[in-house]
């Protein structure tokens, strides 16, 4: 497929995405959250604009990104049709949250929410290493492969100032295939939350799983945005702005941090002074947890020092949010770990990690061939 017909393909399923973002706001009927559905999307833009003006798309990315995409929309509309159409089905709507179930039963109801989260991490990590073992293998054993590579991501673009850094200091993790399969994956991951926030939240239409949602949300999610939408942007965008392994430990804080946090606070605060006075859905107990469970999981992605600047900037989120700071803590997490790290890298601290050394090969590879290959 030629580049400029890709693009154009693209460049038209994006359009599209972005007009059932426009929709999820006028479902929504919160004003702050038709707010942050609308900054998404700008984000979203933005962040198509950067992939696909400074990354040429060579045939099996393009195909699979536009082969991706046309599954999800078939996907979806396909159970509408044969639900409802086909099988005259009625009230394929959203139900009501099921707070019956999740009032008796809290753990599961909070474990299932919070499978989602390790669901994203070990998808994410199986898909980068498989992705940039597979390249380096096949570019070891076939070097003229490797001219059909492209430069790196930022190279050329409005961005490329902030990517000096990146590029100058040697000890710097970079590692360019692991960042663009992240990028990669996160580009299709992002049209499934937003095709499945639509035809939840339209009330004509329905979605698979329902029963599963239906235990699984919060009420305030009922008629908005589920959380899950803007935690898949926070990390689609600190894919963008981190190496991977920075990335890797921004979803630390979230995946394990928040998710064991959550579990424990559940279950074990027997006396009420072990709560948080300020937050009294919340205890000390969980609290901890997180902390230790953001600070062991991140230490083998970003070493000791930014695990624990991860660590606290967790736990200052958690014993904040949402009564004192009336925002997600969904929507903090991501942006706040990627911002403060995003801004220690650039002041040029080094990320020393087991992650780092056990790719170092990949890195040191691609980074002495001075390409990029991108499938």
């Amino acid at each position: 497929m030629s580049s400029s017909l890709s693009l154009i393909i693209i460049g038209a399923i994006t359009f599209y995405l972005c007009y059932l973002q426009y929709k999820i706001a006028k479902f929504s009927k919160d004003w702050k959250d038709k707010v942050y559905v609308m900054v998404w999307m700008i984000f979203f833009i933005l962040c198509n604009f950067v992939f696909y003006s400074n990354l040429e798309l060579l045939s099996p990315v393009d195909l699979i990104l536009i082969v991706g995409y046309g599954c999800m929309v078939a996907f979806f509309w396909g159970f509408h049709i044969i639900y409802k159409r086909i099988l005259g089905k009625s009230g394929v709507y959203m139900k009501p949250v099921d707070e019956v179930f999740q009032e008796n039963k809290e753990n599961l109801h909070e474990f299932m929410r919070k499978f989602f989260h390790f669901f994203v991490f070990f998808g994410c990590l199986i898909f980068v290493v498989l992705y940039s073992t597979i390249s380096l293998d096949v570019l070891q054993q076939y070097p003229d492969f490797a001219a059909y590579g492209r430069n790196p991501v930022w190279e050329d673009s409005f961005l490329a100032p902030l990517n000096v850094d990146f590029r100058v200091k040697p000890w710097f993790f970079k590692p360019l295939q692991m960042q663009v399969a992240m990028i990669i994956l996160f580009m299709i991951a992002i049209p499934f939350a937003i095709i499945a926030e639509y035809f939840r939240l339209n009330p004509r239409l329905g979605i698979p799983f329902q029963p599963l949602f239906v235990k699984s949300l919060r009420p305030h999610e009922q008629h908005n945005a589920a959380d899950y939408y803007y935690f898949t942007f926070g990390f689609f965008v600190a894919a963008f702005l981190l190496p991977a392994a920075a990335a890797f430990g921004v979803l630390c804080v979230m995946c394990f941090g928040d998710t064991f946090a959550s579990l424990v606070g559940k279950r074990w605060p027997k006396n009420k002074k072990h709560f948080i006075r300020w937050e009294p859905k919340k205890c000390w107990e969980g609290s901890i947890v997180g902390f230790i469970c953001t600070f062991v999981s991140a230490l083998w992605f970003v070493g000791w020092i930014l695990a624990l600047v991860l660590s606290f900037i967790f736990i200052i989120i958690d014993v904040i949010t949402p009564t004192k700071l009336k925002v997600s803590d969904n929507m903090l997490y991501p942006f706040i770990s990627m911002a403060v790290i995003f801004v220690i890298l650039f002041l040029g601290f080094q990320i020393d990690s087991v992650v780092v050394n056990y790719f170092n090969e990949i890195n040191q590879w691609f980074l002495s061939n001075q390409r990029t290959i991108i499938y």
